[in-house]
This record gives structure tokens, C-alpha cells and sequence, in this order.
């Protein structure tokens, strides 16, 4: 049985390792997302229940180019619904496009349906079983939701304050500054807690999605005990919790962080503090820290003041992180030059969220 992962642009290696490490097994990398072979119907399940870096998880049905809606057709017609559907069953159909197109994604979503759902039930407020066809530019593909639901939203994040990283997005950024977890992560510019819940429950192997396991649609088409599968998954998580740290000198930004994180669950595992990160050598040990993961906010017309952000970041960042110890930034801002530092350059790239690009810088300490 073949299996899609649908993620963010950028983040397809990543997607590709956290297949490996759930399933065991190779992923090939496309454009937006990695496709594998699922061993096993309750892979789809764990993959959608676990997965991070994961937008929507597909069991695959097509895949194809498109260059107007007449395309449709070539790439649908030996899609057989039979062995996922009864007479009963609900069905809709969803459609995202990332690119420029002549044709919308309601256009995709009825001339798909106008093919495929042939004297199938439709219902579009609350479908059984979801048909999600994503198109990335001129590549396209079509696969059955094992979820139902888009994966990059997070119940936790409830209280927010101008831009922030999606789940997904955070994570992937984490997993670029380490292949198998960390002991000691602080986010010093905390202001949604969304790194610090990512790395959290990472640490912990905990699912995102342990409160609202009734809103997977998986148990419709997916022969297997569902309940005491995902119980199971649910007591396989760690107990213990790597040093996870989110700090902002300021009330408001703080008070939705520990919000968030109170709702996420993790408030016992994440400290939280008002302080200043000009002060991270004070209250914090020499080298005792092994990631600093930083989202940098402003506008353009604040590029000097980030610049003074920077210079103390980084110095900063050589006096807390360990031997080895990564820093890491991500932004939406056009960074054109970093301040001296005797942190060694890692690597650099971005990540899509949408259609805003996020850069992001690694260093290293030596």
C-alpha cells in the first residue's frame, strides 16, 4: 500500500527521516511531500496520529501533472473507491493548490467529485471518508485522508500574537539542529510557546493530537482496532522530558505562552520565565545549554534594532550553548549579514509556510 505525506515546502527531508523513524521505512522526496510503502494498514494510523512534520497523510490513490482541469480525468480514471467504501459511507472531496493555476481549488474539488463520486453519498459538512487532491505547481496528487483534518493545525495554539510558526514548521526547524533529540532546548524569545511544545512532546514521543482522537476518520475505512491501537501509541510515550525553556521579558507574550502550554499539557515539563535575553548568561550555565531556537519578528523598517538583537544574541549564544551546541534562526526578514562570531556556520535554507518563505540560519559552536 502506497502512502503520501503531505508537508511545507522545504521541509521534505524532514518529513522523509520521521517516516523512517515511525515506520522503518524509505521515503522518496517530491515537491511538498514524501511518498513511501506502508507495510501494514495501522501505519497509516501512526503516521497520522505521530507525525509532526505532516500537513495531511494520504493513502494513495493517484498522482499526475496538471496544467488546466482537463487533466483531470487521465490521472482519476482507475481510482477505485470499493474496497474503502459501503453503501453508507460519506464522501467528500477537498482540494489545496500551492502555485500559480488558471483554475481554483473549488474548481479541482467539483470536477473530481463530478468523476469519482458517481452514486456515492456526498456530504460535505461532515464526510466519513475525505478524498484530498494537492497540487504543487504542475505535479499533483490524490489520496484518501487518513485523518480527515489538516495535521499542521494544533489545538494548543489558542492564544497568539501577531505571526508565529506553524507546528509543523517548528518542528521541522528543530530537527534541523539535531538527528536524534537534544537534552536542553530554550527558546529565548518565546511568544506563542510553539517551539517549546514542539520539542517537548517531541523529547517525549507524545502525540499532538492525544485530546481529540475522535475527530480522526480513519476507523471508517481502516480494518483495525482503533481505540486500543491508538491507547497503545499513547502509552509508548516517554515519561521523561528533555530542559525545555521558553523566556520573554515581557508580561503579555509570556502569559499566552504558558497558556498555550497549560493547554498542550506540558506546563510540568516547560519553565517558563520573564527574562531578558541579554541576561541568558546570568541565569543560565556555561555551556549548559545544547539548542537555542529563535524566531525572529519585525518589520523592515526594524532591521538596525534586529541587527543589535543579533550581535547580543550570538553573544549570548557562546557563552550558554555546550561543546557542539547548536543556535539556530528562522525569519521571514531579509537578513543580509550576521555580526562576528566565533559560532561556525552549519547551513542555511527555508522553509515555505504558504506563500511566506521563512529563512533559516544554523550555527554551531566548535
Amino acid at each position: 500500500m502506497q502512502a503520501i505525506l503531505i508537508t511545507f515546502s522545504g521541509m521534505e527531508a524532514v518529513a522523509q527521516q520521521e517516516v523512517k523513524e515511525l515506520l522503518g521505512v524509505k521515503a522518496t522526496i517530491h515537491p511538498s511531500a514524501v511518498i513511501f510503502s506502508a507495510k501494514r494498514p495501522e501505519d497509516f494510523a501512526k503516521l497520522s496520529y505521530l507525525a509532526r512534520s505532516a500537513r495531511r497523510v494520504l493513502l494513495f490513490l493517484a498522482q499526475g501533472t496538471i496544467t488546466s482541469l482537463d487533466d483531470i480525468p487521465t490521472f482519476i480514471k482507475d481510482i477505485d473507491l470499493a474496497p474503502y467504501i459501503t453503501p453508507e459511507t460519506t464522501v467528500a472531496v477537498r482540494a489545496e493548490r500551492e502555485g500559480s493555476h488558471t483554475f481554483t481549488s473549488t474548481d479541482i474539488e467539483k470536477e473530481v467529485a463530478q468523476h469519482l463520486l458517481k452514486g456515492i453519498k456526498v456530504d460535505l459538512s461532515n464526510p466519513q471518508l475525505t478524498i484530498f487532491v494537492f497540487v504543487k505547481d504542475q505535479y499533483v496528487f490524490v489520496g484518501i485522508d487518513v485523518a480527515g483534518f489538516d495535521l499542521s493545525k494544533r489545538d494548543y495554539k489558542i492564544f497568539t500574537l501577531g505571526s508565529s510558526l506553524r507546528g509543523p514548521v517548528a518542528y521541522g526547524f528543530l530537527r534541523l539542529m539535531t538527528d536524534d533529540g537534544f537534552i536542553s532546548m530554550i527558546d529565548p524569545y518565546s511568544t506563542t510557546g510553539t517551539i517549546a511544545i514542539e520539542a517537548a512532546s517531541f523529547s517525549m514521543h507524545q502525540s499532538l493530537h492525544s485530546y481529540g482522537k475522535q475527530k480522526f476518520s480513519f476507523p471508517h475505512f481502516l480494518k483495525i482496532n482503533s481505540d486500543a491501537f491508538l491507547t497503545d501509541l499513547d502509552a509508548k510515550a516517554k515519561t521523561e522530558c528533555a530542559k525545555i525553556l521558553a523566556f520573554n521579558p515581557d508580561f503579555q507574550p509570556l502569559s499566552a505562552v504558558k497558556k498555550n502550554i497549560r493547554v498542550a499539557g506540558l506546563h510540568k515539563q516547560i519553565t517558563c520565565s520573564r527574562v531578558d535575553a541579554d541576561w541568558l548568561d546570568v541565569k543560565l550555565d556555561k555551556g549548559g545549554v545544547e539548542i537555542i531556537a529563535v524566531h525572529l519578528k519585525g518589520r523592515k523598517d526594524q532591521l538596525a534594532d534586529v541587527q543589535k538583537q543579533l550581535k547580543e544574541l550570538f553573544h549570548q549564544a557562546e557563552y550558554v550553548l555546550n561543546k557542539k551546541g547548536r543556535l539556530g534562526i528562522i525569519t521571514h526578514l531579509q537578513l543580509d549579514k550576521f555580526p562576528e562570531t566565533k559560532l561556525s556556520p552549519l547551513q542555511q535554507g527555508s522553509i515555505f509556510q504558504g506563500a511566506e518563505e521563512l529563512r533559516y540560519w544554523i550555527y554551531q559552536k566548535i
